[in-house]
């Protein structure tokens, strides 16, 4: 019996760390993380979002979603399509010329 509920439980796990997309973010030009990045995705018409950690890294814990967007104060707001178990964003800088205050 122990070992039938063990089974179940590890075939639940598997699933669930299944349904998910990963990601790093980095920055175009030098490759280097962009630590806590926004993420955010529409699931039944309901928006979430995670943030990337200190090396860039996110997981989106669903594999329903159809689109995400990435952003980040200094940079490009990025919509992504493609919806890869794992992925890299890389991002452009935004750079804004003020010429008088």
């Amino acid at each position: 019996m122990r070992k039938g509920c063990l089974i179940v439980y590890l075939s639940i796990l598997s699933l669930v760390s299944y349904a998910q997309i990963q990601g790093r973010i980095v920055d175009t030009e030098k490759k280097l993380p962009i630590s806590f990045a926004t993420v955010t995705y529409k699931i039944d018409s309901e928006t979430k979002g995670v943030v990337a950690d200190v090396q860039g890294n996110f997981i989106i814990p669903h594999n329903n979603v159809q689109q995400y967007t990435v952003s980040c104060i200094g940079y490009k707001a990025k919509e992504i399509t493609d919806l890869s178990k794992q992925i890299i964003i890389e991002f452009s800088k935004n750079i804004f010329i003020i010429k008088e205050l």
